[in-house]
């Protein structure tokens, strides 16, 4: 198995070296193994999609490069032709992609995502996060909007809940900025969907992430302000998936609450690890991919038709911390961790990487 493994990967590896836009060999062991699990037959059309087409890590020196040398690719792009590659080969048709603000810049590329064939999620995300400059912000954003007429998902904000803890009144501030972009994308995109920034969801759901989204939203209900779909994540343990349906069912009456009785729900950040990242019990990859399967069906028995998976890629040294817990939530393997000791070499696709094309509506 571990040898099949082996040249199943290094396939991918030199034909993405070669000529890029082949298609990736897939693992025939494998499919056939998962293909006889308990996955559903789908009963909506389940949107799948990624964070990103993959993860470099181009803040800490040396680090992109070991990626890049890691999976014998010479660029930033070409690294981004192999993801959309697997992503389309793992069943996704469409991606989240960041928008940054820094310095009065934006700065990103989520148009790139259209070229690989994509629908693209925007998510706009200043940084600091939601603490003026609000008005420069909005100077930049038209110019953005009448340049990319195509762009028509747009989410405002990431974790907001985890970025302004404990700023006060940090909810204030989100509305604020919320209402602010928001009018700015209905009046030069009307036809947009807009999505609330998704709600962290790695502590208990009945904790103070949640009494900050009631207060977001009796504030947008108080300002008129007005979006079509909340956002939650979900990174928990492999034996955790079930609580998908406490989740689901906590953020339901949250919006029935305070008035949002018939938005739509999405997840656009789910996971869990294999491997043994640092403060984490060790799960194998048959863990990885019961959460998954496990995880989806829950969502879509619950109606959640669009959800975006956390990591295609793991993501070395996320943070600064090599091994720790973004190193292990990525379906497809990078060469960087503890793999590299046990000889899987990079663009190995972990067995949930195949878990995803049990939830297509028709075969691949």
């Amino acid at each position: 198995m571990r040898m099949s493994r082996l040249f199943s990967a290094l396939g991918l590896v030199l034909a993405f070296s070669c000529k890029a836009r082949e298609p990736i060999q897939t693992r025939t062991a494998d499919k056939k193994t998962l293909s006889k699990s308990q996955g559903p037959s789908p009963q909506v059309h389940l949107r799948l999609g990624f964070l990103n087409l993959g993860g470099l890590n181009r803040r800490h020196p040396g680090a992109m490069e070991r990626q890049l040398q890691s999976f014998g690719l010479d660029s930033p792009h070409a690294f981004q032709v192999y993801c959309a590659q697997l992503a389309r080969d793992a069943g996704a048709n469409w991606v989240r992609m960041p928008l940054f603000y820094i310095n009065g810049q934006l700065r990103g590329n989520p148009e790139a995502g259209l070229d690989m064939g994509f629908e693209v999620m925007v998510t706009l995300d200043p940084r600091p996060q939601w603490t003026g400059d609000i008005e420069k912000l909005t100077q930049v954003l038209v110019p953005y909007l009448e340049a990319h007429p195509e762009l028509l998902l747009w989410q405002l904000g990431n974790e907001p809940d985890l970025a302004l803890r404990g700023m006060e009144p940090n909810a204030v501030q989100y509305v604020d900025f919320f209402v602010q972009t928001s009018g700015l994308i209905r009046k030069h995109r009307p036809e947009a969907t807009l999505v609330l920034a998704g709600i962290s969801n790695q502590y208990d759901s009945k904790s103070d992430n949640l009494v900050f989204y009631r207060d977001v939203l009796k504030g947008l209900k108080k300002r008129k302000a007005d979006f079509d779909v909340f956002d939650f994540h979900l990174w928990k343990g492999a034996d955790e998936a079930h609580l998908v349906q406490e989740a689901l069912s906590t953020y339901q009456n949250l919006l029935k609450e305070t008035g949002f009785r018939e938005k739509e729900i999405w997840v656009t950040e789910i996971g869990t690890h294999s491997g043994s990242p640092h403060g984490h019990p060790a799960q194998s990859e048959e863990d990885q991919a019961s959460f998954l399967r496990e995880a989806l069906s829950l969502l879509m028995e619950g109606g959640v038709s669009r959800i975006c998976l956390g990591k295609l890629i793991e993501e070395y040294g996320f943070a600064g911390n090599p091994g720790g817990y973004f190193d292990h939530t990525g379906l497809v393997y990078d060469g960087l961790g503890q793999e590299a000791a046990e000889g899987i070499p990079a663009g190995t696709p972990k067995q949930a990487y195949w878990v995803l094309q049990e939830f297509l509506p028709t075969p691949l």
